[in-house]
């Protein structure tokens, strides 16, 4: 025995009741295994798989009826019953073949140079005397730069010791 779907069964009981007649919710309702909340989808797929022209018959806001304006195309016989697809039998799977890992070459390494240690830098080594020695060696004398440069030599470095 084929089971009919849901908006076959709506579509089959507006049919029924013939054209421009309408058909009450509570009688829709009434029908096996429809579900109040889902009501007015069943209606839409109606329209929609069969061409049926539908209409509610309204009071207010509230729908109270349906009623079958045009059959539409009908019910065909494959949207009408619900046939469980036949599936084809899977074939097996070959069993995966192991393909052992070629080893990698072992790495190489080198050893890194030894680091030159560094030199603390002490504030005797940062005394005036030296940091005048290392900018007259650096700039050349008489101009106003010469002597910016080494007030802010001599601030910047007493700040950082």
């Amino acid at each position: 025995m084929s089971k009919l779907s849901h908006q076959a069964k709506v579509y089959n009981a507006l049919a029924a009741a013939g054209l421009n007649v309408p058909v009450s919710v509570e009688s829709l309702l009434a029908i096996e295994g429809l579900l109040p909340y889902k009501l007015s989808a069943y209606v839409l797929y109606a329209k929609i798989d069969y061409g049926a022209s539908i209409a509610p018959v309204r009071d207010g806001r509230k729908v109270i009826a349906y009623q079958m304006t045009d059959l539409g195309n009908g019910l065909p016989e494959s949207k009408a019953t619900k046939t469980p697809k036949a599936v084809a039998p899977k074939a097996p799977k070959a069993p995966k073949t192991v393909v052992p890992k070629t080893p990698k070459a072992p790495k190489v390494v080198v050893p890194k140079a030894p680091k030159a240690p560094k030199r603390e830098i002490t504030k005797e080594m940062m005394s005036d005397d030296r940091i005048v020695d290392v900018l007259d060696d650096l700039m050349d004398d008489g101009d106003i730069q010469y002597a910016e440069d080494r007030a802010y030599a001599r601030d910047y470095v007493s700040v950082m010791f």
